[in-house]
């Protein structure tokens, strides 16, 4: 029997990327309303996106799915702005995500000033 090549996510990675799953339809729709030029997905430690501002700026976000997580990265990785999207689901039910993406899209707006 073959074993599959791609390593289980854990519970905590499901929930991590649902995280990230709200943030980038939150920075589409900043896009799509002109409020950003761009997104890119970064896949490096410390950084999840770059933002690329109105002023052509590049911001860098990380996105956390608890306070805790986001406190220890700011000690890490200082200057690298947080978005922290609680919740504790593996699969965001679609009556939450729209409430955790309004939320995202004020955090991002008041912070990167968007």
């Amino acid at each position: 029997m073959r074993r599959n090549s791609r390593r289980r996510e854990s519970a905590g990675q499901r929930v991590g990327n649902e995280s990230e799953r709200v943030v980038e339809s939150a920075l589409a729709l900043l896009k799509e309303k002109k409020r950003i030029i761009d997104y890119r997905k970064q896949d490096q430690p410390g950084i999840d996106f770059f933002i690329i501002r109105l002023d052509r700026k590049e911001v860098p976000i990380q996105v956390k799915s608890s306070i805790k997580h986001a406190e220890e990265h700011r000690r890490k990785y200082a200057g690298i702005l947080v978005i922290i999207v609680e919740h504790g689901y593996t699969s965001i039910p679609d009556e939450e995500f729209t409430g955790l993406e309004r939320k995202v899209l004020s955090d991002i707006a008041h912070h990167v000033h968007v």
